[in-house]
């Protein structure tokens, strides 16, 4: 078996990246025997080797590969993906600190490696932008101040701060510019007020152009939404209560609030217990004349007199019956849940006498008797 040695035509990071760091690259290498002729279609064992700030520097992660050459004694693996022997490929801080590899083959396929040579790792343009721009690595402040000896132009994204820092060779930077695009402004729409008793409003908030909108009461008990995130959707609230609903609009850059009142007030329609009433004869039964309730529930009352009773107390008119010679105070009431109101009315059954009339005087010489002439009642 010829004795292989190993020529690198290229080094590149190309595949696929995370958000902070590389997850492989491609590495493409020319195997050939000691006289220089290539080696193909031969089975070969190769051992990698990442070290850290020199050709001499500490190993940071290591694995194993067993490829195979193609006619023209090109081998084609992809570091990050072989047999790891020690550390984490993930975890090598590539656009923080310089690297090199190291490479040992065996041309038997097997793992009895030899040296072949250790050549810096320098990514192409596009590679090393998706480092240090596009895949910016993320840590806090205290990882970012326990790097050692930062290559001056290292970025980071500062989970602590949420801003972006960098290093100029002496000191770290922190540049934290505005978030966009930012959530849309919120606008909850126009107040609401209902003196019926509907207690269902459709709410007239503003469509977010950026964010997600969100609905939440703030105070009244008892509301609900048909759809939070509908500006426009139906809120059903209880009688007799004021409610004060927020509209919110947020995105990963902030949020923006607006609020609304809505008032579910059921104010009944103003009683009218009807005229006065006077009765002079036997009259003692009445039709009142109370006006109808568009809003609310009516309901007579006798707020003084003796012994009268209604017919119908929620009938504006109903027939009232009293007494003889007795006056009464009736009280007509239209009520809803919020609110009541009355008016009062008077019924007075005097009853009085027919007017007396004796008759004409009368004078007698003779007789023991005579008719009387009063008048019949």
């Amino acid at each position: 078996m010829k004795k292989a040695t190993l020529s690198v035509l290229a080094v590149m990071i190309i595949m696929s990246i995370t958000a902070q760091t590389p997850r492989s690259f491609k590495y493409q290498a020319v195997v050939r025997d000691a006289s220089g002729e290539v080696i193909p279609n031969q089975n070969i064992g190769m051992r990698i080797t990442i070290l850290q700030d020199s050709m001499a520097g500490g190993s940071v992660y290591c694995e194993t590969h067993t490829a195979v050459t193609n006619a023209y004694g090109l081998v084609d693996v992809e570091i990050g993906t072989g047999a790891v022997v020690s550390g984490s490929f993930t975890d090598i801080l590539w656009g923080f600190r310089s690297h090199y590899m190291k490479t040992e083959v065996d041309g038997t396929g097997g793992t009895n490696y030899v040296y072949m040579g250790t050549a810096q790792l320098l990514s192409v343009p596009y590679a090393n932008h998706a480092v240090t721009s596009e895949q910016m690595p993320v840590m806090t402040t205290a990882g970012r101040d326990s790097l050692q000896s930062p290559q001056a132009g290292s970025q980071i994204y500062n989970s602590t701060t949420n801003c972006i820092n960098y290093f100029n060779g002496v000191n770290w930077y922190e540049n934290c510019g505005s978030c966009t695009p930012m959530p849309t402004q919120a606008w909850a729409g126009p107040d609401q007020y209902f003196s019926d008793t509907n207690t269902s409003a459709i709410l007239g908030a503003n469509t977010p152009q950026y964010g997600v909108g969100t609905w939440s009461v703030i105070s009244g008990t008892g509301g609900i939404f048909t759809d939070i995130h509908d500006p426009n959707t139906v809120f059903t609230g209880q009688p007799c209560t004021v409610y004060n609903l927020l509209w919110t609009i947020s995105n990963s850059c902030g949020s923006d609030s607006s609020d609304v009142w809505i008032e579910f007030d059921a104010t009944p329609t103003t009683a009218d217990a009807g005229p006065d009433q006077q009765y002079y004869d036997n009259t003692v039964t009445v039709t009142l004349n109370a006006n109808t309730p568009v809003v609310g529930n009516g309901a007579w009352s006798i707020i003084n007199g003796q012994g009268g009773s209604f017919v119908d107390i929620h009938d504006p008119n109903t027939s009232f019956t009293g007494m003889a010679c007795e006056t009464y105070t009736l009280r007509w009431t239209i009520s809803t849940l919020c609110h009541d109101s009355s008016d009062d009315m008077e019924i007075v059954f005097f009853n009085t006498p027919t007017q007396a009339d004796a008759g004409p005087d009368q004078w007698y010489i003779s007789g023991v008797y005579t008719t009387l002439e009063g008048n019949a009642p």
